[in-house]
């Protein structure tokens, strides 16, 4: 599972631009989960095929990551 945060990128997040993200991790799009609080980041992340969840807060987060397996 690979973790980054779309604070460190400086445009909306496009599908393009998930994968070029995912690939300079080394890890498939599918190994991704993405949060970010703007609904068109998520959007472009799931185009990308990355599982991606709006932020709300840290507690929904984990959990959400529990129930993928990764916590």
């Amino acid at each position: 599972m690979a973790l980054t945060y779309s604070r460190r990128l400086a445009a909306v997040l496009s599908a393009s631009l998930c994968l070029a993200l995912s690939t300079s991790l080394g890890a498939a799009a599918t190994d991704c989960v993405f949060y970010d609080d703007r609904q068109v980041n998520i959007d472009g992340a799931v185009a990308a095929g990355l599982t991606a969840k709006l932020w709300t807060n840290a507690a929904d987060a984990r959990a959400h990551l529990a129930a993928l397996g990764v916590l």
